[in-house]
């Protein structure tokens, strides 16, 4: 995490707790790390190709996954796993969105 987006993060906390304190809003629940990661999950979803994207588990919840190659057939993404896989990776394919 960057310094501008741990501050970025910090400033919308202080905001949050300033609207809760006053009133305006009662309650502005954070996400969970569930929802962040399945967020991210839909961000690598692409409407018409299969992503393949590497699973990085030392990073923070919605940060996990970098989309390495996009793929017109699984075939195609399924090879490019194997490949990634030699090298220790932790590969997944995220298949177009249901139309």
């Amino acid at each position: 995490m960057t310094v501008d987006s741990y501050l970025e993060i910090e400033r919308i906390k202080i905001i949050k707790k300033n609207l809760s304190e006053t009133g305006i809003i009662q309650h502005m629940p954070e996400k969970s790390y569930i929802d962040k990661m399945l967020d991210e999950r839909e961000e690598m979803t692409l409407e018409e190709d299969f992503s393949v994207c590497i699973f990085d588990d030392f990073s923070p919840p919605g940060e996990m996954l970098t989309m390495v190659a996009i793929c017109k057939t699984k075939e195609e993404a399924e090879e490019k796993k194997r490949d990634l896989e030699k090298n220790g990776s932790v590969v997944y394919i995220y298949p177009p969105k249901q139309k």
